[in-house]
């Protein structure tokens, strides 16, 4: 399969050769606008189910890591594309909690996901998610990162009217941000 994907790589007709028998049978997805190919869930499970406890972590931590690197920054421009990824950044939220990953990506992802949860109004399920990516944050002393998510929680709080509880937050991440940034 690598062989015949690499080759598909070069000639995209190849691709749709390779990949038609599955797509019949609804095995896959398939949306070249997007550039997007999506597995079925049965397809997903199957193959997860045929993978050790160490191979299911190590795939979780690198798909941690892809959907860290490309789930932008949430703002207006980059809306449409954070809605898109909102389904899978809540399933590696998930593998996060499970496999307790503690990395820079799985911190990053946790706090753009809860940043997309506020701006979509659902500050219950935002609240512990930068919960824990403040955690990780402090954990590896990642300032930005840290100063970025304090003020979320602080937001989070301040919209709750929860004053009392956003005051500190705020401040602690003026501190952070007066000492300069880190080498995230």
């Amino acid at each position: 399969l690598q062989g015949a994907l690499a080759e598909a790589a070069a000639a995209p007709l190849l691709l749709d050769d390779l990949l038609g028998p599955l797509l019949r049978f609804g095995l896959l997805t398939r949306d070249p606008g997007a550039r997007t190919v999506g597995l079925h869930l049965l397809v997903q499970e199957v193959i997860r189910g045929g993978l050790d406890e160490a191979a299911q972590r190590a795939w979780a931590e690198r798909l941690v890591s892809a959907l860290a690197l490309i789930f932008p920054e949430v703002d207006y421009a980059t809306q449409a594309r954070c809605s898109r990824l909102l389904t899978h950044a809540l399933v590696c939220a998930g593998w996060i909690a499970r496999w307790d990953l503690r990395s820079a990506a799985a911190g990053r992802l946790l706090w753009r996901l809860g940043h997309q949860l506020l701006e979509q109004s659902q500050p219950a399920e935002a609240e512990p998610l930068l919960t824990r990516a403040l955690a990780i944050c402090e954990e590896l002393g990642l300032r930005d990162s840290m100063v970025e998510v304090l003020n979320l929680l602080g937001w989070l709080h301040h919209g709750a009217g929860r004053l009392a509880a956003a005051d500190p937050l705020y401040r602690r991440a003026l501190a952070l941000a007066e000492q300069g940034g880190d080498a995230e």
